[in-house]
């Protein structure tokens, strides 16, 4: 995955990207009346706009900003990147390639042209003043706030923000609503196209099958699921964000009719589309993937389906829905293809020994925090597993479990471990999942497979031996094109055994959550859900 100079490679609300902020440069200001304004911030400059929360007589402006600030984990892993263009592109030319070759090269340039936007930017808390009695609070969010010179009282309900003191030695980087005032520039938008009037039971089921609209608008949005929608043949009419600026930069950059700025909104736009791309936070996706369902859309959901077990729960009642697939994308990836149609794995018909070791040194704010996007056991873990069970052919039954230090414990939600799975056929599957502090410069995926006549090697799925037989896959794609023409071709998504259904989504999520509740018991030896847990250095 790439991370681009100045960028997180996830946001931690919905739809929008945070933005590295270095030395601020000077700008313009518009003028004291302009108040309720939303900054943003591309490579060390600063800018505002207007929200588009229109703020009317009964939302009228509360509280005016004073400072906003950064914790550890957030500072940590949204302005990570930094130095030349030129140094980056000599450091991902490899991924670059591999993007290239995914989605094209007219799809990559449109991606970095939407990279290179402007992009909101996310804080942690921030202090207050109210406009009428002039005292000061501090407003903190789990889930970000997007740093605004004014803010009403419901709209901070909207961000989830409660009233707390926050200890100055956990702040580890503050913004001063004054100086950005004074530095910003003012940011130049096209007009916002408003939504169709098209009602959607007029629409016939097929004459929209390609037409897409998506919910989110973040990098990994447009750098790999957008352009793999057009590669596969798809269009995309219509795409909404929280705030509205992300969903605008992604439309111009790929020619996209409506840009929305709410997910409500687009579903109720009447837009003729019948496929729903939901590419939004994962704390989110229960919600979206139960509006798109009542709504009867064809649904692609990045993974996670959940993140906790009140996610599941709005969901877990449409598990027999056919017509959505999770984003599994590694099922489609041509390596692991070539593996499951080859001879010797075809007459394999027993129980198998599978070994996946994993190494990550990536992490996203969203992967980081447990409410965002559950932490790397569910957040990351939930693809490792899944294809656990693709290549075995069943599902996991049960698992023992041992945890190891690294040093992302206490930053980052999850942990290192070792977890021996058994599987319903017999089979025995062991997943090492470590966590380093950087991507490292070796393999950082690696599968083995052994049977009854059946042994084979997976390295980072660029380069496979199946008995003695080797066959390697230029630059090591990740399916996500593929998976997207196996959505376009299927008519009913459950009926073919390639398909990540709602139903896998649901059980995967089930798994992590209970090797995550087993990692953070942390207490010996025991039970938690459906495993048992085991932790390292103790009897």
């Amino acid at each position: 995955m790439l991370v681009f100079p100045g960028r997180s490679r996830l946001a931690s609300r919905p739809l929008c990207r945070i933005a590295h902020c270095g030395q601020m440069k000077r700008g313009r200001w518009m003028g004291e009346g302009d108040k309720n304004t939303v900054f943003l911030a591309k490579r060390g400059r600063f800018f505002f706009r207007k929200s588009p929360r229109e703020i009317d007589e009964t939302m009228s402006v509360r509280y005016l900003a004073c400072e906003g600030y950064r914790l550890a984990t957030r500072m940590r892993f949204s302005g990570r990147a930094s130095g030349s263009r030129v140094r980056w592109v000599v450091d991902h030319v490899r991924e670059l390639a591999q993007l290239i070759q995914q989605i094209g090269l007219i799809n990559t340039l449109r991606a970095l042209r939407y990279a290179a936007s402007p992009k909101v930017l996310y804080v942690d808390a921030v202090k207050v003043v109210d406009e009428t009695t002039h005292e000061e609070s501090t407003f903190y969010s789990e889930y970000g706030i997007p740093l605004a010179a004014s803010y009403t009282k419901a709209l901070l309900k909207t961000y989830g923000c409660s009233e707390t003191a926050i200890q100055p030695e956990s702040v580890v980087k503050t913004y001063r609503i004054e100086e950005i005032n004074s530095s910003a520039v003012e940011m130049q938008r096209g007009p916002r196209k408003s939504g169709g009037s098209t009602s959607r039971a007029a629409v016939g089921p097929r004459s929209t099958r390609t037409r897409w609209i998506v919910a989110g608008a973040g990098n990994f949005c447009a750098t790999v699921l957008v352009p793999s929608i057009l590669n596969a043949g798809g269009k995309i009419v219509g795409v909404c964000s929280n705030i509205g600026a992300s969903a605008e930069t992604l439309a111009r950059a790929f020619n996209i009719d409506e840009t929305f700025e709410s997910f409500e909104e687009m579903l109720g736009s009447g837009v003729r589309a019948d496929n729903l791309l939901i590419a939004t936070p994962p704390y989110l996706h229960p919600v979206h993937l139960r509006a798109g369902i009542e709504a009867n859309y064809r649904i692609y959901c990045e993974k996670p389906a959940a993140v906790d077990r009140q996610g599941l729960d709005l969901i877990r009642d449409y598990s027999s829905y056919e017509n959505c697939m999770i984003g599994f994308n590694r099922r489609f990836i041509p390596a692991i293809q070539y593996l499951i149609n080859s001879p010797a794995y075809r007459e394999c018909g027993g129980p198998k020994m599978i070994t996946y070791v994993v190494n990550l040194g990536e992490f996203s704010v969203a992967m980081a925090k447990k409410h965002l996007g559950g932490g790397t056991t569910v957040g990351s873990c939930c693809h490792y597993l899944d294809l656990i069970e693709f290549i075995a052919g069943c599902r996991i039954r049960d698992f023992t479990l041992q945890r190891y230090p690294d040093v992302n414990d206490g930053l980052v939600h999850g942990g290192s471990f070792s977890c021996v799975c058994s599987l319903e056929d017999g089979s025995v599957a062991t997943l090492v999942f470590v966590r380093t502090e950087r991507p490292i410069k070796g393999l950082k995926e690696q599968i083995c497979i052994a049977g009854a006549g059946l042994n084979a090697v997976v390295n980072d799925f660029s380069d496979v031996l199946v008995n003695g037989a080797h066959r390697r896959f230029l630059f090591g794609t990740k399916g996500w094109q593929l998976a997207m023409r196996h959505f376009h071709g299927d008519d009913s998504l459950a009926a073919s055994d390639l398909t990540p259904t709602l139903a896998d989504g649901i059980h995967i999520c089930e798994l992590t959550l209970a090797i995550d509740e087993a990692l953070e018991a942390d207490t010996g030896s025991g039970s938690v859900g459906c495993g048992h847990v085991r932790a390292a250095g103790r009897s």
